[in-house]
């Protein structure tokens, strides 16, 4: 009678010999897919060889050297991380994006196979790697996950051009927290400005659709203004900075070694830049508005009434600006993934490179062209953030729900000239400062809890991530909570 020992050597031997069959087959996939013209065009231009694993000639009854496969794979995770890192320079597309995932499943797989081949003196182990492995396979048979995997492909895409563009919104020394602070104050200027603009729209009392399209292009206006002329609008950030921090989990798990408390000294670093910019809006924003009342003198836009209305629309002790200010949040997010996609699809179309081919001649075009590709992503984000907010109370009104936004630069320079309108400016500053905080608070935390979510789930990361980066910021909130507001302890060099 066989034994049960002889029954699972047996099952061992023909699992190890399907295993190795395996292996020669994803060796032969991996292979097949560098040859795809997505994945050959964007390895000729990171000037990067594809990687040959010669496993194509195993035998099913023979056993490789596990160490030099291993080796291919290392391999294999750098050529891949050259294409990611390279997303930048040279853009993505939905059939690259899909290539490099499906080389990423094969480097799995080819991680499972090797680990199957070691791992099969275990019963209970393999058992639970064959479950795996036909749970997964089961699952690509799925329309739901199908089109799952498909809009993480996407998001992937969006992800990895913001992700590049996240780094600039990172104060990393003190000379670049002051930089912040001052674009901040530009920023506020213009704030002020346009904030009073919305008021005289107000007063010439267009129908709803011209009165939304008159919003939405006074947003627009001062937020590509306010770019154009080196400042910055604190709460477009979040959208871009939650997209790094997902690229630095994504990377410190791929390449196993975990630093929580590098990711916690980045999310410091995330916080007080966004804090410099955010102070300087409101600090020029509160001055500006005083001297466009004192100065200006805009009776035809503001009344007591007027003032009165400000003040309270903006009042935090009530709920709806609480709700409006989230829903702000969510436009800022969103508006980030669109100008994220708009940027990809202007740099890995090589619009301005193609036409600079076909007329070399005709400079102004090509440097207004070279323009708008290094400003698409702030410049169409700007214009969808726009009509985002413009439209928002329009929208609201047609569908017969109060919908509308608190956007914190916005409603400070609007608390600013109801205040001082009254003559009540240091009467209500304790409540200004308060609205302030809060309706920030909620822009912020908003924005980037809804695209860091989306940023992990484009990198395959799940929530554990985001509790994990929560725990790790408390920790060092806790110890430095100095570093949360001004890089006391940085390097003057950021090289350093």
């Amino acid at each position: 009678m066989t034994s049960d020992e002889e029954v699972w050597q047996e099952i061992r031997q023909r699992i190890q010999a399907d295993a190795v069959e395996a292996l020669s087959s994803i060796g032969v996939l991996i292979e097949a897919e560098q040859e795809s013209p997505e994945l050959r065009r964007r390895l000729k231009q990171v000037n990067v060889p594809p990687v040959r694993l010669g496993l194509s000639l195993l035998a099913r009854d023979s056993l490789p050297h596990l160490e030099t496969v291993r080796e291919s794979g290392v391999a294999l995770d750098m050529l891949i991380h050259h294409i990611e890192k390279s997303y930048g320079s040279w853009g993505t597309s939905l059939k690259l994006a899909y290539r490099v995932t499906t080389l990423k499943q094969y480097r799995q797989a080819l991680t499972d196979a090797v680990e199957m081949i070691e791992g099969v003196d275990d019963p209970v182990e393999t058992l639970s790697k064959i479950k795996h492995l036909v749970a997964l396979h089961q699952s690509k048979a799925k329309p739901f996950s199908f089109l799952r995997d498909r809009t993480a492909l996407v998001l992937y895409e969006i992800v990895s051009i913001n992700a590049n563009a996240g780094s600039k919104y990172v104060a990393k020394t003190r000379s670049e927290f002051w930089s912040f602070f001052r674009a901040g104050l530009i920023g506020g200027v213009f704030v002020a400005i346009f904030a009073l603009l919305k008021l005289y729209i107000d007063v010439l009392g267009p129908p709803s659709l011209v009165r939304g399209f008159l919003y939405s292009v006074n947003y627009a206006a001062c937020f590509i203004l306010v770019d154009a002329l080196g400042g910055t609008i604190a709460t477009k950030q979040p959208a871009m900075t939650a997209n790094l921090l997902g690229d630095e989990l994504y990377r410190q798990e791929k390449w196993a070694r975990p630093d929580s408390h590098a990711v916690a000294k980045l999310v410091a670093r995330v916080f007080r830049s966004q804090l410099a910019s955010l102070v300087g809006n409101v600090v020029m924003a509160i001055a500006v508005a005083a001297l466009l009342v004192y100065l200006l003198n805009p009776v035809a836009a503001l009344d007591d009434g007027v003032a009165k209305k400000l003040l309270d629309k903006n009042d935090v002790t009530t709920f709806p600006p609480i709700l409006y200010a989230a829903l702000a949040g969510v436009f800022l997010s969103l508006s980030g993934f669109i100008a994220g996609y708009l940027q990809n699809f202007v740099i890995y179309t090589r619009v301005t490179e193609r036409y600079q081919w076909a007329h070399p001649h005709r400079v102004r075009r090509i440097n207004a062209l070279n323009y708008l590709r290094k400003k698409s992503a702030k410049i169409s984000g700007s214009i969808v953030l726009g009509f985002f907010l413009g439209y928002a109370n329009v929208m609201g009104n047609g569908l017969g729900i109060p919908i509308d936004i608190r956007h914190v630069a916005f409603s400070s320079a609007h608390l600013s000239l109801g205040g001082i309108w009254l003559l009540k400016f240091f009467e209500v500053l304790p409540h200004l400062l308060l609205n302030v905080a809060v309706i920030g608070s909620v822009n912020f935390v908003t924005s980037f809890l809804m695209t860091f979510g989306i940023a992990l789930r484009a990198r395959g990361l799940n929530s554990v991530e985001l509790g994990k980066v929560l725990w790790g910021s408390t920790k060092l909130f806790l110890r430095r909570p100095w570093l949360y507001a001004f890089p006391f302890d940085e390097k003057q060099s950021a090289g350093q």
